[in-house]
């Protein structure tokens, strides 16, 4: 294997894949910089007291720690980012000062609309020095003396998905409740050592299952995606509304809302009578609340996409690594599978609004059957789409890809190819041990913040549930590309309809 600049033969672990690389060449261009799961954490009350402040913040450090060691893709550093074969690198040691930030916060400050200011700022900063420094961080944030903490995990997508960063706050959560008696390599000045991580390194996940595509799907796959911008053709399904910013840098947006518990439980109720699931819910909502944003002229059909956890279908314990189990694993095992919305579909969603418009309310029948039919077309395409495991899925066509710099770059001379996105982590259970109140670390609430991407979707809703708790969407758009007037809209229509749906009998 080459020397790529800033690695050296000795420390190079293998090249990325081509979803590491893929999202690689987002961060070299600044086209999607970091993605963050923000978790709130009930603080025991002894050491939620001031004088225990250092106490509690080495108990966090070092829970932090222990899940590094664990996990071989938290240890490494990206090294030739900016060229066509990019290499994960082994690195010595990792400087808890610089991976973990604490910050002191206001109690009497709106809390919710605060973090989302603050983690505007946290996605669109690039990380640096990658060769050398682990791409993610952790920032703290606490009130003096609150029983509550608030840790946002933020990752660089070249090294892991959203499935890794509910591991990472799932494990320190387990060895915030559980003290280790084995010392952590860790020094005074807060360095941790680190050991090899080369014999168990996760490979890429083309190379942990042997993705199979057909001759049609390839053919098709390849002529959309490879196709010069000079020779494509525009789709009706196209978002170009959302026209992709010449600025070419990001600049991100974010608005969260939330679901309680005795809704969502309602709502899970309608979905299971409905044959879909929270995902495919919101997917169909999307649908109906655009459609009823953007008038034909401008949009006459949709592309959603949902993000698909392929772990479900990864094979545990390949012959090259047989130590390999997908979910226990921390890396980018992860897909997608487009659902789109044709002209016909959404015409038929269109009438139905403008018959509901001289209506007292505007949750008619037809509009309601509308969203259940979607929502269960959905869900069966994602169905289809795990049963069909790694075959015609276009993690097989990466190799395909000589160079995905050039691939970026091609991309943003395309039209925006779908409207929005869905990533849903699922829940997270918070207290697994029952261990909360006095005396116990827990969970109590979780955001999935992504940076909005300069390309793909032009609106992405990040879905994510505590056990017991709220849902949380964390709406995310280009200030540049996508009007923040027309988002808000749809997210305020997409709430009531989640609203109505969880209050009706």
């Amino acid at each position: 294997m080459a020397v790529t600049k800033g690695s050296s033969a000795g420390n190079v672990l293998r090249r990325l894949g081509g979803m590491e690389k893929y999202q690689a060449a987002q961060h070299l261009y600044r086209y999607q910089l970091g993605n963050s799961l923000i978790c709130r954490y009930s603080v025991p009350a002894d050491l939620a007291r001031p004088e225990k402040d250092a106490e509690l913040r080495q108990a966090f450090e070092e829970a932090v720690g222990r899940v590094v060691l664990k996990h071989p893709m938290l240890q490494v550093g990206v090294a030739g980012e900016e060229t066509r074969k990019p290499v994960f690198v082994e690195l010595q040691s990792l400087d808890m000062k610089r991976h973990v930030e604490w910050r002191t916060i206001d109690e009497a400050a709106d809390a919710e609309q605060w973090l989302m200011e603050l983690m505007v700022k946290e996605l669109d900063r690039p990380f640096v020095d990658l060769a050398t420094v682990q791409p993610w961080r952790v920032l703290v944030l606490r009130a003096e003396a609150s029983r509550e903490l608030i840790a946002a995990f933020i990752w660089n997508h070249a090294l892991l998905d959203g499935m890794s960063a509910k591991m990472f706050h799932s494990g320190v959560l387990l060895h915030l409740n559980f003290h280790s008696c084995t010392p952590l390599p860790l020094d005074e000045n807060g360095v941790l050592t680190l050991p090899s991580v080369r014999a168990r390194l996760p490979p890429p996940m083309e190379k942990m299952a042997t993705y199979t595509v057909g001759k049609r799907f390839a053919a098709s796959e390849l002529l959309s995606e490879l196709r010069p911008a000079a020779l494509s053709t525009k789709s009706t399904t196209d978002a170009s509304w959302a026209p992709i910013p010449a600025a070419m840098s990001v600049k991100t947006r974010l608005h969260s809302f939330s679901v309680g518990p005795d809704a969502l439980g309602r709502l899970l109720g309608r979905c299971r009578a409905g044959k879909t699931t929270v995902t495919g819910l919101l997917n169909a909502l999307a649908a109906v609340c655009f459609a009823r944003a953007l008038p034909a002229e401008v949009a006459p059909g949709f592309k959603g996409v949902s993000v698909v956890n392929m772990r479900q279908v990864t094979p545990a314990g390949p012959p090259q690594c047989p130590w390999l189990v997908p979910d226990e694993t921390m890396a980018n095992v992860v897909s997608v599978q487009d659902h789109p919305f044709s002209p016909k579909m959404v015409g038929e969603i269109r009438a139905h609004h403008a018959a509901a418009s001289s209506q007292e309310s505007r949750y008619t029948a037809a509009l309601e059957a509308d969203v259940w039919a979607a929502a269960a077309a959905v869900r069966q395409q994602l169905v289809d789409k795990l049963a069909r495991g790694v075959n015609n899925d276009v993690v097989g066509l990466f190799k395909y890809v000589p160079d995905w710099r050039t691939y970026i770059r091609e991309l943003a001379r395309k039209p925006r190819p779908t409207a929005w996105l869905v990533t849903n982590l699922g829940v997270l259970d918070g207290n697994p041990l029952e261990r909360g109140g006095d005396d116990g670390w827990s969970i109590t609430r979780t955001a999935l913040a992504l940076s909005a991407p300069v390309l793909n979707s032009a609106v992405e809703f990040g879905v994510s549930s505590t056990k017991g708790g709220d849902m949380v969407v964390v709406v995310d758009w280009h200030d540049a590309g996508v009007d923040a007037e027309l988002v808000l809209g749809i997210v305020q229509d997409i709430r009531g309809w989640l609203d109505y749906l969880a209050a009706k009998e």
